[in-house]
């Protein structure tokens, strides 16, 4: 979580010095990233462990991808070709693998139905590098199922109109 949050932030502060130490250290938390996904391949594609002791662990949570998908969605545009790839590739492993599972997964020793409305960044991280139709089709599906569940948190404020353009992706606004 901490390196995804901190690689979004210094490609933030890179973006606004261009300072060449905050694209090294950019690099390096990417590199970090990489080596946790790598690391829990026995989990299977997309999964990303919890890397206690760095060893794979068997479980996992939905706030341990998020930071790290927001911090490669952020490194993307500063990344050379072979790192885009590899995001493009983790990126859209990551939010397959919550799909394919439909949304529930080990954590602490418990199998937790995880609430959909946290992986609609999940699916917008997978539509900017894949035009694969379904990660906009399960992007559509979760943002019309939450905004019309009440129970979410931000409920209250999600008043969203949905459009269809022309070239069929779905806006809400």
């Amino acid at each position: 979580m901490v390196q995804g949050a901190f690689l979004a932030a210094i490609c933030a502060r890179y973006r606004v010095t261009r300072d060449r130490d905050a694209l090294e250290k950019a690099r390096r938390a990417f590199r970090g990233i990489r080596k946790i996904y790598d690391l829990s391949r026995p989990g299977g594609e997309g999964y990303y462990c919890k890397p206690w002791d760095w060893r794979f662990q068997d479980e996992t949570s939905s706030d341990q991808y998020v930071y790290a998908m927001m911090g490669l969605d952020s490194f993307r545009e500063l990344a050379d070709p072979e790192e885009r790839g590899q995001i493009r590739e983790m990126l859209t492993a990551m939010a397959r693998f919550w799909i394919d599972r439909g949304y529930r997964y080990r954590y602490l020793g418990r199998t937790l139905d995880w609430q959909k409305c946290r992986f609609i960044s999940f699916m917008a991280y997978a539509r900017r590098v894949s035009d694969a139709p379904v990660f906009a089709n399960e992007l559509s599906r979760l943002l019309d199922s939450c905004a019309t569940t009440s129970d979410i948190p931000f409920r209250a404020s999600l008043d969203l109109k949905k459009t269809v353009r022309s070239d069929g992706l779905v806006v809400y606004e």
